[in-house]
């Protein structure tokens, strides 16, 4: 996807820093140049067209439209609430059968039978978002923070896109899998039981990490496939693209080969300074980091399997016609909370605990603060519990020292002193020592850029058009 950058009048050099969730953070330079801002445009013809399209194309930056949609977005736990627990609850059926069966087995995923349950219901949601987490990460980061070569800073990303590709094998083989699926339906019906046969020899269920022959039949077998039957049959449209697809995950399966990842780690073990940088043996963290791996693609919740396609099913009509745009903004303010343009990282928990329905929304920013010695962490909760109102939590951490804001509906404010009590035992039985602790009636929603300022600040960097 290109970038189309708007320069200002004198030259800008600025280095953007790409980061997922994980806190991997690499960073490129880019410099733009002004003496190509006032190019003119000599041919008539191509003049008039370039005054035409200015009527039309809108010069702002991506991150203020980012700013402008996160403002209008904050009700994400109120409107899930509403749309599985209050309009779904209460509808008799729903008139898909699939869709019933799949918004059934969501709920049985949700409910939650006891404090063990919800804590490991929560760590698997965390997990499913934190695939760059641990020492080990830590360690890595620090490589790309630090004076070293730059070969060895390509060696750490390549490692790291290998894991990544391993670490998402199932995933890979759903969307290929899905992606085979409509294939079948677009090319003609002559060329649909060759094709069919061919998508039959993969394994949709190996084991994360053995690639090989998966990726075999891939390259060998189906997408040759595609590409006589697409030049044979001159479909350039939507088969073609499904076909682009097939091959991009098709190649980010085949690199998410352990051997290709052990070969990874074993450049970089080679590299002098690489064992610097971790406090224990990076050849036994390595060998955890598989092992946890493998463990989380076979073993996790359904969850959020479920979910995204409950959401996908409801986008599309197939939960009520009358909820499809609930649905699509739900999705938009998920999406949203994926952006490059949040630093943060965003996890939703909706579930059924002790006959209450609750859904809750979080934000952290687990380096709140640029701190070389004491780690300091930023969280941000949003959470609606049935029959009792809306709840927010702002809470900092260092030094296992917490500081906590706590904002809660007005009727209950008369319970706030036992309130305070409790939560303070509670985080003492974790550990943590309280430095302050407000609970105070909740008079708005609060904004995440309201919590978090460094988002804003990102408005004053590159003006970016994608």
């Amino acid at each position: 996807m290109a970038n189309i950058l708007q320069v200002s009048k004198s030259a800008v050099s600025a280095k953007t820093e790409i980061s997922d969730h994980s806190g991997v953070r690499s960073q490129e330079s880019v410099t733009l140049h002004p003496e190509r801002e006032n190019i003119s445009v000599q041919d008539p013809a191509a003049r008039q067209l370039e005054q035409e399209g200015r009527k039309f194309i809108h010069f702002e930056s991506n991150v203020q439209n980012f700013l402008s949609r996160l403002s209008q977005g904050m009700s994400l736990s109120k409107e899930l609430n509403e749309l599985f627990f209050r309009d779904l609850g209460t509808a008799a059926e729903i008139s898909d059968p699939e869709t019933d069966a799949l918004y059934q087995a969501l709920l049985k995923e949700m409910d939650l039978q006891n404090p063990e349950q919800l804590m490991e219901f929560m760590d698997s949601i965390n997990r499913s978002q934190r695939g760059f987490a641990g020492d080990f990460f830590q360690s890595m980061q620090s490589i790309l923070s630090a004076p070293v070569s730059q070969q060895l800073k390509d060696e750490v990303f390549q490692f790291v896109k290998s894991f990544d590709n391993m670490s998402a094998g199932s995933h890979l083989l759903v969307q290929l899998k899905d992606i085979g699926n409509d294939l079948t339906q677009l090319i003609v019906p002559s060329a649909r039981q060759q094709f069919t046969a061919l998508l039959n020899e993969i394994n949709w269920e190996e084991t994360p990490g053995n690639t090989e022959r998966n990726a075999k039949v891939m390259n060998e077998k189906i997408i040759p496939f595609l590409a006589k039957y697409i030049s044979k049959n001159h479909h350039y449209g939507a088969v073609r693209t499904a076909s682009a697809f097939f091959v991009l995950y098709a190649a980010k399966y085949e690199n998410g080969d352990q051997t290709r990842l052990r070969t990874a780690f074993a450049r970089l073990l080679k590299n002098a300074s690489f064992r610097s940088y971790f406090q224990k043996d990076p050849e036994e963290s390595f060998q955890e980091l598989v092992k946890q791996a493998e463990q989380k693609q076979m073993g996790e919740s359904r969850f959020p399997e479920l979910f995204a396609e409950m959401l996908e099913r409801g986008a599309e009509g197939k939960a009520g016609g009358d909820s499809i745009e609930r649905y699509m903004s739900v999705l938009n303010s998920l999406l949203m909370n994926e952006s490059v343009y949040m630093p943060l990282l965003h996890m939703l928990i909706p579930f059924h605990y002790q006959d209450k329905n609750v859904v809750s929304e979080m934000w952290v920013d687990p380096d709140a603060e640029d701190e070389s010695i004491n780690k300091v962490q930023r969280f941000f909760v949003k959470f609606q519990i049935e029959d009792k109102g809306s709840f927010e939590l702002v809470s900092t951490v260092k030094d296992a020292s917490v500081s906590m804001q706590m904002f809660i509906p007005h009727e209950l404010t008369m319970d706030s002193e036992q309130m305070n009590q409790d939560i303070q035992e509670i985080l003492k039985r974790n550990g943590l020592k309280v430095k302050s602790l407000l609970i105070t009636g909740k008079e708005r929603d609060l904004r995440v850029d309201e919590v978090f300022p460094k988002i804003r600040e990102r408005a004053k960097s590159i003006n970016v058009k994608v």
